[in-house]
């Protein structure tokens, strides 16, 4: 061995050399008429998730919850079910919740995380 170290700028040339055809990463070109949606559903999705986590939060708060990563895919399984819903506000989220809780004293694993069902 040489001990001679090559520098990632011309480890980076190499291969852009090396692949004749290669194209370079773009960005994605997002269509001007979807934007609108988009963000309207960003700020939505937002929305949702805020409003779980701070209606999950005392469950987590009380041990309810057994772990930061369960919390997590809880708030989860709720928002995406609730992106579902046509009206969903902190009366139907706390409903939810009191109703999936209601059945159990704790969330323990992923298994309880499966019986999870917004309104059947």
């Amino acid at each position: 061995k040489t001990g001679t170290k090559r520098s990632a700028p011309a480890i980076t040339y190499f291969f852009e050399k090396s692949i004749p055809n290669a194209k370079k990463a773009r960005p994605s070109e997002k269509s001007k008429e979807g934007e609108g949606s988009d963000e309207k559903s960003s700020e939505k999705r937002q929305k949702i998730a805020k409003l779980v986590v701070e209606c999950l939060t005392p469950y987590y708060a009380s041990k309810r919850i057994a772990n930061k990563e369960l919390f997590k895919s809880l708030a989860r399984k709720i928002s995406h079910s609730a992106l579902d819903r046509p009206h969903f506000d902190e009366s139907v989220c706390k409903a939810a919740i009191e109703q999936f809780f209601a059945g159990r004293a704790t969330v323990d694993g992923s298994e309880d995380l499966k019986l999870f069902r917004l309104f059947n």
